[in-house]
């Protein structure tokens, strides 16, 4: 195959990389109570683009943003069920979203600056990179990053990541956990 990253994910599955489907991030969604204080808070605070306003066929307002190379869809309840429970960090589902920007420390003082609560002042959860975690309107949590994590993984380190799950240390060998 020649790429030391997909013999990595491909080794052992008796499968060529043709076999194997891509998939690529394309949106988050986020059902929000209230849909002004939501479009206000990305298009505005956040400066997202707004790419595509609808309504859909049970009337929810639906709202697109583009985020980098990804999509943020908004959308409120259905007019006859209004949202009355917020983000709840004991919930199933997504924890966070997370957006890169060029510094953590200027980002978090024009947010503060704009009335945004911060969560988590900036930080280092691991060496080398920062971060720090912000409120949206509804209570989501969103990570902000100063750079992209795993550009700088190598083979060997993703080999050991496939064996973490199991308790093994070693290059991964066999085809199923």
């Amino acid at each position: 195959m020649g790429d030391p990253l997909q013999e990595v994910f491909y080794r052992g599955t008796g499968k060529t990389a043709e076999m194997i489907l891509e998939y690529r991030l394309h949106h988050i969604a986020i059902q929000t109570r209230d849909m002004e204080k939501s479009l206000y808070f990305y298009g505005v605070v956040l400066g997202l683009k707004v790419i595509k306003k609808e309504v859909s066929p049970k009337g929810r307002a639906i709202v697109w943003f583009m985020a980098g190379e990804g999509r943020i869809e908004l959308y409120g309840g259905k007019p006859s069920q209004p949202l009355n429970r917020g983000w709840n960090e004991n919930s199933v589902g997504p924890v966070s979203l997370g957006f890169l920007v060029a510094s953590i420390d200027r980002t978090v003082q024009a947010l503060r600056d704009q009335g945004v609560p911060v969560l988590k002042e900036p930080y280092e959860p691991v060496p080398g990179e920062r971060a720090a975690m912000i409120s949206g309107p509804d209570g989501e949590e969103i990570v902000l990053l100063e750079k992209p994590v795993g550009n700088e993984a190598c083979p060997e380190e993703v080999r050991g990541l496939g064996s973490m799950r199991a308790g093994r240390t070693g290059p991964r060998t066999d085809s199923h956990d």
